[in-house]
């Protein structure tokens, strides 16, 4: 076998010298400050427009069943209004970083962190979460 015979490559092009402030001043952005954003004073208790707003829900249950799992324990959450339901779970998830599932206003929290969504129910307004 004979060998193979290398492939010349072109000379690279030159590269441009115009600045990335010369390119967005051609398109019409001039160089000018933006005023800081306004500090907002973060307020302890939720907006009423917030979709997680757990003011209302006085009847929040939250207890850790393992029976029929498998061994695995898990945490229900019960008394969440059905329109606020998928909105909170979806929350949760993301706040904690697991499993957590939504079916029929019985909220799933796979791993049984009570404690976690204690806390996270009572910075979203609910007054009381009875159960462990």
């Amino acid at each position: 076998m004979g060998r193979k015979k290398q492939k010349t490559s072109a000379a690279p092009e030159p590269q441009a010298t115009t600045s990335m402030g010369a390119l967005l001043g051609g398109m019409g952005f001039t160089a000018s400050t933006a005023p800081a954003p306004e500090a907002t004073a973060e307020t302890s208790t939720p907006s009423a427009a917030d979709p997680l707003d757990m003011t209302g829900c006085a009847n929040l249950k939250l207890h850790v069943e393992k029976k029929g799992r498998r061994g695995k324990s898990v945490g229900i959450l019960q008394g969440v209004p059905a329109a606020k339901s998928a909105a909170v779970a979806k929350a949760l998830r993301k706040e904690l970083g697991c499993g957590v599932s939504d079916k029929d206003s019985v909220i799933t929290i796979q791993g049984g962190q009570t404690d976690r969504v204690r806390a996270w129910l009572l910075s979203h307004g609910a007054k009381r979460v009875k159960g462990i």
